[in-house]
């Protein structure tokens, strides 16, 4: 919440300290309209809106905007006025807004305060100031992976929190914990926001399915966020050599096992089999891999072949298997 304070200027203060009396009353008055507290995470940046009014009769032109820590006259730090426009002003107002960028805890929390100069080394201290707490950085990268096939080169892209203009993150990544090349950019907008982000040029391998890939921002002052995300690789079925069909007693048993993600399904195709009540078919699987038995009794038509068909959203393979007779 924003207040407006309105404070009767009944002094200037010079170089030397002192205060040059000025007369009272609404057109001697300052005030300035901003936030009493500010809370921030740490490794990025202050926003701290604000907008004032001055006695054009009292300030001469050109004066200077300045943001100060501490005591006013011996201020731990000055920050000069950029304008961030980050606030909508009144016809008799100016902005004050100000943008604090690196923040460090401990180092830049404080009351911050706000301060007019002109003419002949003459000051107009504000009263009104800015407590800004800095907390731990809580705001993870934002990680964007398209949807993953193998062997199809794809761009994964990692957004830095905050639109801060301060010092350049440092955005590295990591695949199953390996360190991993990849072109840093970014995107400036009119209002001075700045989108940090880096870009990783990856080709899947069935083998990088359910890999992890880690994206890690490094702030200035060694504050550190990342986020891991699990990797999902769609590939087409493939069916295992381990799979085939064997006769014993007459009784001809087909195994096929196949993999892919989707996880597949498996239809046979058996033309010259008779499936009835006494024929057998059974399916496992676990997240990537399917197995799928078909058992079938003794009849007067020998089975000389039989079609496993694997498919997912993919692609689908197919696999002939030749019966040995018994």
């Amino acid at each position: 919440m924003f207040v407006i304070i309105y404070f009767a200027a009944i002094g200037v203060l010079s170089t030397d300290g002192c205060y040059i009396a000025e007369p009272t009353g609404r057109a001697a008055e300052f005030s300035i309209r901003v936030a009493r507290n500010k809370v921030v995470e740490a490794g990025l940046c202050a926003v701290i809106p604000c907008a004032f009014t001055y006695p054009h009769s009292l300030v001469q032109d050109p004066y200077k905007r300045v943001w100060f820590k501490g005591d006013p006259l011996n201020p731990t730090v000055e920050i000069p006025y950029s304008e961030p426009g980050e606030i909508a002003l009144q016809p008799n107002e100016r902005s004050c807004s100000i943008v604090i960028n690196d923040l460090v805890e401990g180092e830049n929390d404080g009351e911050y305060g706000f301060k007019l100069e002109w003419g002949a080394h003459q000051t107009y201290i504000f009263p009104e100031r800015v407590r800004v707490s800095v907390t731990a950085l809580s705001k993870k990268p934002s990680l964007h992976i398209p949807r993953l096939m193998v062997g199809q080169p794809v761009t994964l892209s990692c957004e830095a929190p905050g639109r801060c203009s301060g010092a350049t993150p440092d955005i590295t990544w990591e695949l199953n914990g390996l360190p991993q090349r990849a072109t840093p950019g970014n995107i400036m907008t009119s209002t001075g926001e700045v989108t940090y982000f880096s870009e990783m040029l990856f080709i899947p391998k069935a083998k990088h399915h359910n890999t992890s890939v880690t994206c890690r921002v490094l702030f200035k002052g060694n504050v550190t966020t990342e986020i891991t995300r699990t990797l999902t690789v769609n590939y087409r079925p493939r069916i295992l050599s381990s799979s085939g069909c064997a006769v014993q007693q007459g009784i001809t048993t087909c195994i096929c096992i196949s993999e892919g993600v989707p996880l597949p399904v498996i239809d046979w195709n058996m033309p010259e089999a008779k499936t009835g009540k006494n024929s057998v078919m059974m399916a496992e699987s676990s997240h990537t891999m399917i197995k799928s038995t078909i058992i079938l009794p003794s009849s007067n038509t020998p089975i000389t072949k039989a079609v496993c068909v694997s498919k997912n959203a993919v692609g689908v393979r197919m696999m002939t298997m030749e019966t040995d007779k018994q």
